[in-house]
């Protein structure tokens, strides 16, 4: 494979680990605001709250804030590794 190829390659996975950063900030801040306001409306006396099952178990065994933190807690993991991701491939092209 020539640089050229390489540097393609690399191009490409930049473009897509910035795709997931985009999607991920969304996804994680509206599922931030849906387990937020379904966790008040559980703690105010609503019967049945929808929320995703891992945020269910973590409300159970340790309570309503470190659920409604395991979102962004969540999300930020995501924006991290992806941002660490594209650091390394701007190394390596770089490098090349």
């Amino acid at each position: 494979m020539n640089d050229f190829e390489e540097n393609t390659l690399n191009d490409e996975k930049i473009k897509y680990h910035k795709r997931i950063i985009y999607i991920g900030l969304l996804a994680f801040a509206v599922l931030s605001i849906w387990t937020i306001t379904e966790l008040n409306g559980f703690e105010n006396g609503l019967e049945d709250a929808e929320i995703w099952a891992p945020i269910g178990f973590v409300y159970d065994n340790f309570g309503y804030w470190s659920a409604v933190l395991i979102s962004p807690l969540l999300g930020l993991l995501v924006l991290f590794s992806n941002v660490k991701s594209i650091m390394k491939l701007k190394e390596n092209k770089i490098k090349n």
